[in-house]
This record gives C-alpha cells, structure tokens and sequence, in this order.
C-alpha cells in the first residue's frame, strides 16, 4: 500500500517535470515542428518516467527487503500507478494539444522499477554462510563412522 501511495506522489512530481522539459513548455514554440515536439514528448516522458522508477526501486526494496516479491509486484503495480498519475497530470498542467503519441512509454516507469529491483537483489547480500552455499551444495555433514558402515540393509 505504501508503495503505491508513493507511486501516485512521485506520479504528480513526474507530471509536472515531464511538462517543464518539453521544448517550448506547456505553451509550445513556433520554433519547433509539431513532429519534433510529440518525439520530445514521448521521449521526455519515458526519460523522467524511468528515473522515477530506477529511483524508487532500491529505495522501497531496501524498505521491505525481506518481502522482495512483495516489492517486486507492487513497484510494478505501482510504476503503472505512477505513469498513469504523471500522464494525467501533464495533460492538466497544460500538455493537453499533445498528450503521448507513444503510449508505450508508459511502461518505462515500471520497467525501470522491475530492473532496478531485480539490480539491488543480485546485489544485496542475504545474510548467508561465507562459503558461498558449499555446504548446501556438498549435502549433510555424515561421520566416518557411519561412511564405513554399509547403507543397506538397514
């Protein structure tokens, strides 16, 4: 639930961002052509989208690092949130001739969040033996004397 609350607040900062950066602002400029303008749109979209998501990653999981598929869906869930709140709110914050030519670019948000999570679990250390898992890989501890001793018949 957190994560997702987060989501819609880091959603509106998004959508404001994402209407400052486009070339000529939410007005548009005649210096400008319109194909250039929707490709920066796009392209600006995805660009702060994914950082919202690459950004959030390791700071939620690093929140609830004992539950990682939990975080796992719900930045997923969320950067869906998240892409839809800041697409809204770029369209009110004045990008409403253009919006998104690209819909698609709506993923960025919770790609980057799948990536950065599946970045900081690689990464994270879980707390194991030194030996890197060889003593899970070698099986169970068995004495010399019952190796000497014949398995069958019991």
């Amino acid at each position: 639930m957190e994560t997702l609350a987060v989501s819609t607040v880091a959603g509106v900062l998004v959508g404001a961002v994402w209407s400052l950066l486009v070339p000529g602002g939410a007005q548009g400029s005649a210096d400008v052509v319109a194909p250039e303008r929707q490709f920066a749109t796009d392209a600006w979209f995805a660009i702060v989208g994914a950082g919202a998501g690459a950004l959030l990653a390791p700071v939620l999981h690093a929140r609830h690092r004992r539950r990682p598929l939990v975080v796992l869906y719900s930045l997923v869930a969320g950067g869906v949130l998240g892409s839809l709140t800041a697409w809204g709110c770029g369209m009110l914050f004045g990008l409403d001739d253009l919006g998104l030519g690209a819909t698609g670019v709506l993923l960025a948000w919770p790609i980057a969040a799948t990536l950065g999570t599946l970045a900081v679990s690689a990464l994270a250390d879980d707390g194991g033996d030194d030996d890197g898992g060889a003593s899970a890989a070698a099986g169970p501890v068995v004495s010399s004397a019952e190796r000497s001793r014949p398995s069958w018949p019991p």
